[in-house]
């Protein structure tokens, strides 16, 4: 117990960090459900048939479970606010471990069109959505489509030295 207390007094910014993330992660997946739930009066049945977040891909949120939000059976104001949820948490997250990933230059409804049009190609899939929020941002900011590519290259080359990918 005595060890527990010192790692934990060690680590305690990271510990808190860690709720955090988990707390934001667990609001949005909580909101999703709740719309869901919303409009279709079963939420249960909602996750244990076809759940947002499964095995496929990265196991991390990805281009697969982004495209899911499409496929779900709400208005699509709701998709859009699910999605601008899932990426104003991913920003928020940033922030509060002194690492923002970006400024947003745009409205988030902007970043959402373009991560869509993203994972449209089937080759991007398998990228975890923070990236693909990055490589929005780059292109908001006015980077060519081939420094982009330069990046998404670098990007798919460590995740898989990682064995993310």
């Amino acid at each position: 117990m005595k060890n527990l207390i010192h790692i934990y007094s060690q680590n305690r910014k990271r510990f808190i960090r860690l709720l955090i993330y988990v707390a934001a992660i667990l609001l949005v997946a909580g909101f999703a459900v709740t719309v869901i739930a919303k409009h279709t009066g079963n939420a249960h049945e909602i996750i244990t048939k076809e759940p947002l977040i499964d095995n496929e891909g990265t196991g991390f949120l990805d281009g697969h479970q982004w495209k899911k939000i499409e496929g779900m059976q709400i208005s699509p104001s709701d998709k859009i606010y699910t999605k601008t949820a899932i990426l104003k948490t991913i920003i928020e997250v940033g922030i509060i471990n002194d690492n923002p990933l970006l400024t947003p230059s745009d409205s988030l409804g902007k970043y959402s069109m373009l991560i869509d049009s993203f994972y449209a190609d089937p080759n991007n899939l398998d990228i975890p959505i923070p990236f693909a929020l990055k490589i929005a941002d780059l292109s908001v900011k006015g980077m060519s489509d081939g420094r982009i590519q330069l990046y998404k290259r670098a990007l798919l080359q460590k995740l898989k030295q990682l064995r993310l990918l």
